[in-house]
């Protein structure tokens, strides 16, 4: 159902190509992006993104995801040929896999603002 309601909100936004929701559920078929400390990046398995972005849902409660509880996600999406530096991106994205405290920490951020200070200071 999430990912049904995530491919909605990134059609609506016009940042996706029709078979990138399929995509991300064959990519969860062959391995689950649930890493724990609560925290989701399902992602397709190529580039299927009009441009390149991270959209972020958070939760008031855990999901369960595969064997793991989820509260965050970061849906990766790239765009083909992207000509973006990604690896500040990846960092934050695996410090935060990494820190249970830098979780927390977003989950109670209370505004974009906060939430995008935590998670690239």
């Amino acid at each position: 159902e999430l990912l049904q309601y995530l491919g909605k909100q990134l059609e609506n936004k016009n940042l996706i190509h029709s078979n990138f929701i399929d995509s991300v559920k064959e990519r969860e078929y062959h391995a689950s992006t649930a890493y724990g400390n609560l925290v989701a990046i399902p992602h397709p398995l190529m580039p299927l993104a009009k441009q390149t972005f991270i959209y972020i849902i958070t939760m008031d409660k855990p999901i369960a995801w595969e064997d793991k509880e989820v509260q965050i996600i970061f849906c990766l999406g790239l765009k083909k040929n992207t000509t973006i530096n990604l690896e500040k991106v990846y960092q934050n994205l695996s410090e935060i896999i990494n820190d249970y405290s830098k979780v927390l920490k977003l989950l109670e951020a209370d505004s974009k603002e906060s939430f995008k200070k935590i998670f690239s200071p």
